[in-house]
């Protein structure tokens, strides 16, 4: 396996460059509130398991549901968290410029670690994206190169790019926890054989893996999320229900499902835990011993998503180092809806 410290601050910039070609002219994207921030809501992941799940049901009434009680395990352990996130920055006219970022947060009393890319993303960059894959896995599929469009690419990228820093973070604590953003849900784009390797390698070094979702398509029968019934119920408690859910899903699962409510004020969240040894809930009790939560979210990961976020100044600045960079002409952004619908096409 490549070293993974080499592959984020060097190998990687250097496929990013790859995939880059000589372009004329940068438009800047304009509406700064349009940038993305949280990665999970658009990543390819994300689209295919709402394509092909929607939305699944649980139960037919969260009465029935089972309550583990979590409390502090007393025992602190090593947490390792992961987050990250892209910018769009404009276009060329060969292709679009991108930013991508991902930050580690340590509860050791270590600085947070973060990744930096800009990348110019042209018809080039698939072959790019290609090499990049062939880092974290070595399926025969992921050597065709994706028929997306350009656009859609840049979170195929930042989606291998987050799989990436995972991977590095299982291997920079021992004996503890490495919390992901998300969900251990095996798709077409993150195959068994990339979780495999980075639940394998956080094994090695002792390490547990527990994933949050801030979101979930988990429901009653009658509708109802089942996160937000069970925000009223009192105490801090673990629901498996990864037994409830349908063969087609669980054949997909790369860790015990859980509805997990960390905190007796907090809001409860879908957690995914591939345990090194022992019980899952065991896990989520160790955790409760060496993170904080704000709302019922840990911590370790709502810093991680701090350290990773791009600011309007962020993307301002980043700009105009693309311009400066590349040698670019400035040009505006051209939007042929406010050409072709005048008032009616431009956005409110």
């Amino acid at each position: 396996m490549e070293d993974l410290a080499n592959v984020l601050t060097v190998r990687l910039p250097e496929l990013l460059e790859e995939g880059s070609r000589q372009a004329r002219v940068f438009a800047p994207i304009a509406r700064l509130e349009d940038y993305i921030n949280d990665f999970e809501l658009y990543s390819p992941d994300e689209e295919e398991i709402a394509e092909v799940q929607g939305e699944v049901e649980v139960a037919s009434e969260a009465s029935g549901l089972r309550e583990h009680p979590l409390e502090p395990a007393g025992e602190r352990v090593p947490v390792a968290a992961v987050d990250s996130s892209v910018a769009i920055l404009g276009e060329s006219d060969v292709g679009v410029f991108a930013a991508f970022r991902c930050a580690i947060v340590y509860n050791d009393g270590r600085p947070p670690e973060t990744f930096n890319y800009v990348a110019h993303i042209t018809e080039a960059a698939r072959l790019a994206y290609v090499k990049l894959r062939g880092v974290l896995s070595s399926s025969p599929f992921r050597a065709q190169p994706p028929a997306c469009s350009l656009d859609r690419l840049i979170y195929r990228f930042m989606n291998v790019i987050e799989r990436l820093a995972q991977r590095y973070a299982c291997a920079q604590v021992r004996n503890g926890i490495v919390l992901w953003d998300g969900a251990l849900t095996r798709t077409k784009e993150t195959g068994i054989d990339v979780f495999r390797g980075s639940i394998g390698l956080a094994e090695e070094h002792g390490n547990s893996v527990v994933a949050v979702s801030k979101k979930t398509r988990l429901r009653l029968v009658t509708g109802e999320k089942l996160t937000a019934v069970l925000e009223g119920r009192e105490g801090a408690f673990a629901i498996e229900v990864g037994d409830l859910l349908p063969d087609s899903i669980k054949r997909d699962l790369m860790g015990k499902v859980y509805v997990a409510k960390f905190t007796a004020d907090g809001f409860p969240f879908r957690v995914d835990v591939a345990p090194k040894e022992g019980d899952c809930l065991s896990v989520l009790k160790r955790l409760i011993s060496s993170a904080g939560f704000v709302h019922g979210y840990p911590e370790p990961l709502a810093q991680a998503h701090m350290h990773a976020y791009f600011t309007r100044e962020d993307v301002t600045a980043l700009q105009a180092y693309v311009r400066d960079r590349y040698s670019l002409r400035e040009t505006d952004a051209f939007d042929v809806r406010v050409h072709v619908l005048g008032p009616f096409g431009v956005r409110p």
